[in-house]
């Protein structure tokens, strides 16, 4: 196992996973956690490194500057950690429960993105639908009725379709619209924005944050593309093209080459 590490300062081995919650991990981190206390750490003084038990030995948890890379988790005290010769997998990272989606080669290795803003074919035509986990509530009379989304994943489905509406051209869609319609703008994307969201989609499956992402050298422009495209499941919508085209590529061999004559029986 190679999973991540983590550092606070001041700290010591009566660390608990609420104090690990407290400190802004709460996402990098499932029930349980196993710490070490080192007297020196990434920011040169003592304190406390820790890491999951779902992808961290007792053995490999400790400061060992030559073995280890380290850098900071912005807006906190901790610094996050893995060791050089032995990089940190997804598996290693997965969390308990992983949603299904397709995988994106990132980092030379393979993650599951979870598919949120899912597609289907319906009467020769797409539509779309919430594929993430649903809850469900009794109504007045007693029966279970859908109620949106899990809490905790509700989220992602803004992030979904605002992406879905930034690489299709809504203008189309506003001169569609009737005339008592409010036309829609052109939704942009920008970097900070990409990065953001691509490490939300993927969080969701793993125990990992923007430094995490940063650490492991995952995300590049196009990985981050790739990741949302997965998430709004453009490749439903690539494949329905693909079968429309080459229907309609059938459809005019079968007629012939422009010009030539109908076929006909000899006289």
């Amino acid at each position: 196992m190679a999973g991540l590490l983590y550092y606070l300062p001041k700290r010591g081995r009566g660390i608990k996973i609420e104090d690990v919650a407290a400190a802004g991990l709460a996402y990098a981190f499932g029930k349980r956690m196993t710490p070490a206390e080192v007297a020196h750490g990434p920011d040169g003084g003592g304190g406390v490194v820790f890491a999951d038990d779902a992808g961290v030995s007792a053995a490999q948890i400790g400061y060992y500057p030559d073995e280890q890379t380290w850098r900071k988790v912005p807006g906190t005290e901790a610094y996050v950690g893995m060791y050089k010769d032995e990089p940190t997998t997804p598996d290693d990272l997965a969390r308990e429960q992983v949603l299904p989606g397709d995988f994106v080669e990132l980092g030379g290795r393979l993650w599951q993105v979870p598919i949120v803003r899912g597609l289907a074919e319906e009467e020769d035509r797409l539509v779309y639908f919430n594929r993430l986990p649903k809850q469900a509530t009794l109504d007045d009379d007693g029966n279970w009725v859908r109620s949106g989304a899990v809490g905790k994943y509700e989220h992602l489905w803004p992030i979904a379709c605002r992406w879905w509406d930034a690489i299709h051209d809504v203008a189309i869609e506003a001169e569609e619209a009737s005339e008592g319609d409010e036309k829609k703008e052109r939704v942009f994307v920008e970097f900070a924005e990409l990065y953001d969201s691509a490490t939300e989609i993927l969080t969701t499956n793993y125990r990992l944050g923007r430094a995490e992402v940063d650490l492991l050298n995952l995300l590049d422009d196009q990985a981050a593309a790739e990741i949302l495209n997965v998430a709004v499941d453009l490749k439903t919508k690539r494949v329905f093209l693909e079968k429309k085209l080459a229907a309609l590529a059938g459809s005019s061999s079968a007629d012939g080459p422009a010009g030539a004559p109908p076929d006909t029986d000899p006289a």
